[in-house]
């Protein structure tokens, strides 16, 4: 919260002292009287509040760095089961609840917003899907490509539903139906919950509430998208880092889905966004968003993620929030993935990341430069994001596969087509 008070007051000083509106006007005299007025009010070691805000961040900071939660989980002998704050979390419960929703989420898209059987399911072949993750244009994505062959979801939708008993409810002799919409639209929610718990817990190391409830499908004005199709895997990439506030420079984190969420997330990209986005125009005059879970608010609140797990953790036995999720997530990684799957995170109230250590790349070093350099400066893959390196991608994807083994699913086509019907490259 105070990181974001010390970013709010430069955003305002900067315009208070440049205004936007002026800017054409502005020359050398202004530039000097804002470094003067910065000296002056924004920066660190004077008599003003700027000052004993970045002192109290930095002092926060070193605490939570140094301070260690108390003891919240141990294992049986048998390392079945993990208690957490001493309630009881069965492993192999906690494998069939996720894979659960998952067969749930499957079951609610084919057959309430789709109107199809098994035999009318078909398979996205995100192997020959074509992302060129370095293009930023406003609303574009993986699905806006028409060689992919999604551009055109929104048409299919439509004959979808006019084809089928229970789509042709919602518009009778040219009207829409504003009840039926409405529920349908209900049904839709209740899909992007059951995608938003599986997205959560299948793709690796649990993202904070406030990094994946705010994921974009397609670029925004300001931001680019989060979801992408990387070498046949939907990967989810977070650029925010609770560190960015700070120095500006967030750090990236690739979360690979398994097959049938990967799934679950480029239909849904390609087919049920556009039409839900239709109706909500047709029913309320906008619902249009960069977001994958958003209303008309905006982006869903991490409250509505804490809500959505202890409903789904009811499975368990034990209702879980999404701090006890993290801490149970990354407590069952430790053991059935290894140790470097819980890298970075300590278990704190406060969510605060140790600091990593960086191991120089030997070749880099031999060359007469860091990595950092290396990376930045020499053959610089023109296939992955800013701020995302091949090493990372390298890194992370083991990871997000051995997760995916342990919740006993499949991380390509191979293995995870179970309950997807007839296996058809297109529709």
């Amino acid at each position: 919260m105070l990181a974001g008070v010390v970013y709010c007051v430069r955003v305002l000083a900067a315009e208070a002292l440049l205004p936007s509106a002026k800017r054409d006007e502005q020359g050398e005299a202004e530039r000097k009287h804002f470094l003067r007025m910065r000296r002056r009010f924004l920066a660190d070691g004077l008599y003003c509040p700027m000052s004993t805000m970045i002192s109290l961040l930095a002092y926060g900071k070193s605490i939570a760095l140094n301070t260690s939660n108390e003891g919240s989980v141990h294992w049986s002998p048998d390392r079945r089961v993990l208690y957490l704050h001493g309630r009881p979390v069965a492993i192999e419960r906690f494998q069939k609840m996720v894979r659960d929703v998952v067969q749930e989420a499957e079951r609610v898209l084919w057959e309430e917003l789709v109107w199809t059987g098994p035999e009318g399911r078909f398979v996205v072949p995100l192997d020959q899907i074509v992302d060129d993750v370095t293009f930023t244009k406003r609303g574009t994505s993986f699905v806006s490509k028409s060689g992919n062959g999604l551009a055109d979801g929104l048409d299919w939708m439509i004959d979808r539903m006019l084809t089928s008993e229970e789509g042709r409810k919602m518009r009778v002799n040219g009207v829409w139906n504003a009840r039926q919409l409405r529920r349908y639209l209900r049904k839709v929610d209740r899909f992007l919950e059951l995608l938003l718990f599986g997205a959560h817990t299948t793709a690796g190391q649990p993202a904070r509430g406030t990094e994946i409830t705010t994921v974009r499908h397609q670029n925004g004005f300001l931001q680019d998208r989060n979801i992408f199709v990387i070498d046949g895997r939907v990967v989810i990439i977070i650029r925010y880092h609770i560190s960015q506030l700070q120095f500006d420079t967030p750090k990236i984190i690739p979360r690979f889905l398994p097959w049938r969420v990967g799934q679950l997330m480029a239909v849904y990209s390609g087919y049920m966004r556009p039409f839900r986005e239709h109706l909500m125009v047709q029913l309320q005059g906008k619902g249009w968003s960069d977001h994958v879970w958003a209303d008309a608010n905006g982006p869903w609140e991490t409250d509505r993620l804490t809500s959505i797990i202890r409903e789904t953790a009811s499975r368990l036995g034990e209702r879980l929030t999404t701090l006890d999720y993290r801490h149970a997530a990354i407590s069952i990684g430790r053991v059935f993935v290894g140790e470097q799957f819980a890298h970075g995170y300590r278990e704190e109230a406060g969510e605060v990341e140790e600091p990593q250590v960086e191991v120089e790349n030997a070749l880099e070093l031999h060359a007469g430069r860091g990595e950092r350099i290396g990376v930045q400066r020499y053959g610089v893959p023109s296939d992955v994001v800013k701020h995302l390196s091949m090493r990372s991608m390298e890194t992370f994807r083991p990871l997000s596969e051995a997760w995916h083994r342990s919740l006993g699913l499949s991380s390509d086509e191979g293995g995870g087509s179970k309950g997807w019907g007839s296996k058809t490259s297109s529709r």
